[in-house]
């Protein structure tokens, strides 16, 4: 069903033809790795994980972002339905596959660097220095970029989408804070919208969330379906509603908005 509903995701096809269409299957790809890595608790997958997440952050050095908050997932899933084992039962758990992971993707790292001496970590860190500069350049100021974002984001993520995930993540987080406790939680949206939140506070990316927080949108749609099945009484027909939702969003918008004029449509309006 969230594979299905990435599908219908407007920022997908708004900016056709555009790398950044591949970058939510490509997210699919790494959790279909995660998941694989988790259920069966084998570190061969856990090397998978870490290789095809080596090869993606080609792409854009922002799937680490995936990595993370599919870990901090994973950790709150097992404080979500385990609640009574703690942090040493966890490691014992899944040491093989979170090894494996770490050693799929230093391999990666070892092997560039001993075949055409590309320096992996180098790379990521000269990507990660020339954002900020590129940024200063522009002169690009935080808050009207921090305030803008995540609307722009609403818009190319889809509006039922974006108001079950906001709705879901306030009502998960409110309920785990107010009962001190994780026990029956959304897990994955959680990890997601915090990953969402802190991208935006932090101001890594200022500008362009449309299409540069593409890579974000299957965490967030896996959450929502996570959500509407744990808490709604008739969650089918929440996600039939949510698929029309997001076809006649994607229909509309790129119908009446010129995404090949700028992807950052919503700061025109701003400044």
């Amino acid at each position: 069903l969230a594979s299905g509903l990435t599908a219908v995701i407007p920022g997908t096809h708004m900016f056709n033809p555009s790398a950044d269409q591949a970058f939510p299957t490509l997210t699919l790809l790494l959790c279909y790795a995660a998941i694989k890595a988790v259920t069966t608790r084998r570190w061969v997958w856990g090397v998978g994980f870490g290789l095809v997440l080596y090869v993606i952050m080609f792409f854009h050095i922002g799937f680490g972002l995936v990595a993370v908050g599919i870990g901090v997932a994973a950790g709150l899933a097992w404080r979500t339905e385990c609640p009574e084992r703690g942090v040493w039962d966890l490691l014992a758990a899944y040491w093989r596959p979170a090894a494996g992971a770490a050693a799929g993707f230093l391999l990666a790292v070892f092997v560039m660097y001993a075949a055409f001496e590309y320096s992996s970590l180098r790379v990521a860190w000269l990507c990660a220095r020339n954002n900020g500069v590129f940024y200063a350049a522009a002169g690009r100021t935080y808050w009207p970029w921090v305030v803008a974002m995540p609307f722009e984001f609403a818009v190319t993520f889809g509006f039922g989408l974006s108001l079950t995930v906001a709705g879901g993540w306030l009502w998960e987080a409110v309920g785990a804070g107010r009962g001190r406790s994780l026990h029956l939680r959304s897990p994955l949206l959680l990890a997601a919208g915090a990953v969402v939140i802190a991208l935006d506070v932090l101001g890594l990316t200022l500008g362009e969330a449309a299409r540069l927080w593409l890579f974000l949108t299957p965490l967030l749609v896996i959450g929502a379906v996570d959500f509407v099945w744990r808490r709604w009484p008739e969650p089918r027909r929440v996600i039939a509603w949510l698929f029309a939702a997001q076809l006649l969003g994607t229909v509309v918008l790129c119908l009446a908005l010129d995404f090949g004029r700028t992807t950052t449509f919503l700061m025109d309006f701003l400044l």
